[in-house]
């Protein structure tokens, strides 16, 4: 059988450890004594870079690189409205992080990360907000003697937040 390898193949046996010797095969005559030498191919993968709902593809969209070695990484895709942050393994972002120092050790697709903008963040976040306020006051209406719990729109509070100030005089 022949011998195995991380992140090679194998060619053929040799003479010589660096493959400049005989090559030596089931065919070659054994008339004493020898020392023959694997020699190998390195693999090559295929790295794929996936817009993940951007508008653009990264350029170039695919790449290959020899075992245990980096590539360059591709101009990203951009999406309207937002900002590429980076490429990761996995399609929701929360895989690992596939950076230009990434070994390359199998065939990857790697997903575009490209979040929402923040200010969507906070908005979604100012929603869920109020649906925990009202829930709470539905709550505090169905008890006697419970205070009353102000409650604030999303744009409401947006407004306040953004509201400008005057410097004190």
């Amino acid at each position: 059988a022949a011998p195995t390898k991380t992140g090679y193949t194998f060619a053929s046996w040799n003479t010589l450890a660096n493959g400049s010797g005989s090559a030596f095969t089931s065919s070659t005559p054994v008339v004493a004594d020898i020392t023959v030498y694997a020699q190998w191919t390195i693999n090559n993968y295929t790295v794929t870079f996936n817009k993940n709902g951007g508008d653009t593809e990264a350029n170039p969209t695919s790449t290959v690189a020899n075992y245990n070695t980096t590539v360059t990484l591709p101009a990203a895709p951009t999406k309207t409205g937002y900002t590429f942050a980076s490429w990761n393994t996995l399609a929701n972002g929360s895989g690992s992080a596939f950076t230009s120092s990434t070994p390359v050790v199998a065939d990857i697709t790697v997903y575009a990360h490209i979040p929402l903008p923040v200010g969507i963040l906070w908005l979604m976040d100012q929603v869920l907000l109020s649906q925990v306020q009202l829930l709470l006051l539905q709550i505090s209406q169905s008890m006697p003697n419970t205070p009353s719990i102000p409650i604030l729109s999303p744009l409401t509070r947006m407004e306040e937040t953004l509201k400008p100030t005057r410097p004190a005089q």
